[in-house]
């Protein structure tokens, strides 16, 4: 539906002593990568020593394109996983999230996001309204 064909997460123990350059190495020549999309404030490879500006210079080299999605900022605050992980961990509310965060299609309208969370706290159910 959103045009993503893999989604690749290794469990960070796997990539975490990795510098930035064997950490994209992996991504061209293990999973093949063409194209790559990171947040504006992305960091990598061991002790966090890679940012987008590093991961530009060695997608150049191994000819992989790359989006560098820039900071989104609702009412003040730029949204980050940190924000969106407290929407969906809070069990009892529920959150207007603007558009231009969960953007779907051409629609132009902020969507409801209902989170509950079960009581034994083992389920979470999401649905947008």
């Amino acid at each position: 539906n959103m045009g993503v064909r893999f989604y690749f997460c290794p469990s960070f123990h796997d990539v975490k002593d990795m510098l930035p350059e064997e950490f994209v190495y992996m991504l061209k020549h293990t999973l093949n990568a063409q194209h790559i999309s990171c947040g504006f404030n992305f960091t990598f490879g061991k002790y966090g020593a890679g940012n987008p500006a590093l991961l530009s210079e060695l997608c150049k080299r191994y000819e992989i394109e790359l989006t560098v999605v820039p900071p989104v900022d609702v009412n003040g605050e730029t949204v980050s996983s940190t924000i969106i992980r407290k929407y969906i961990e809070d069990p009892v509310s529920e959150h207007i999230i603007p558009d231009k965060i969960f953007r779907r299609g051409n629609s132009t309208q902020a969507r409801k996001l209902r989170v509950s969370l079960s009581a034994d706290k083992e389920s979470t159910t999401v649905e947008w309204r």
